[in-house]
């Protein structure tokens, strides 16, 4: 297995890589970019041109198959702008970097589709969506619980029935 080191700014240099031709990334968010604020990953990522922020491979090397969902998940709610938001867990999805049905809090056994719901208030779009794409609206939660009590929207509760 051959190793290299590539030292530069990650937003010039990563757009040059292959997908999948690489394992890690050391990278420093570019705080300078924002003074005074505090910047997350999905900030960073959200002004990205698409061709960055939607690259699979991007979204693979940042999330890792999960690995930090609890704070992309977290991220995603605060975002100001719900669309982008869904955009990169849809990017996410897709990329297999996010697994709905993947554990979000494993203290009650809530699944990241369970916490969509409840906290990131989704379209029915966008629960359909999630639903082609694999979410489990029938796993249940350590109350027993199913993704239908964790959304009060009715459209989208008769869509879980």
């Amino acid at each position: 297995m051959d190793s290299c080191f590539i030292q530069g700014d990650c937003l010039e240099v990563m757009p040059t890589l292959k997908a999948e031709s690489f394992d890690l990334v050391i990278a420093d968010q570019p705080y300078w970019k924002v003074v005074g604020e505090s910047v997350s990953m999905l900030d960073i990522l959200s002004t990205l041109p698409e061709s960055i922020t939607l690259n699979h491979a991007f979204l693979k090397l940042c999330f890792d198959k999960g690995s930090d969902v609890y704070s992309f998940i977290d991220d995603i709610r605060y975002m100001s702008d719900k669309s982008e938001g869904m955009k990169l867990l849809k990017a996410a999805v897709e990329s297999k970097a996010v697994d709905l049905n993947g554990i979000y809090d494993e203290d009650d056994n809530e699944t990241v589709f369970m916490e969509i719901l409840s906290n990131l208030k989704p379209s029915v779009e966008d629960v359909k969506w999630m639903l082609t794409h694999g979410a489990n609206p029938d796993t249940k939660d350590e109350d027993g619980d199913t993704a239908i009590a964790y959304t009060d929207d009715p459209k989208i509760q008769e869509l879980l029935r």
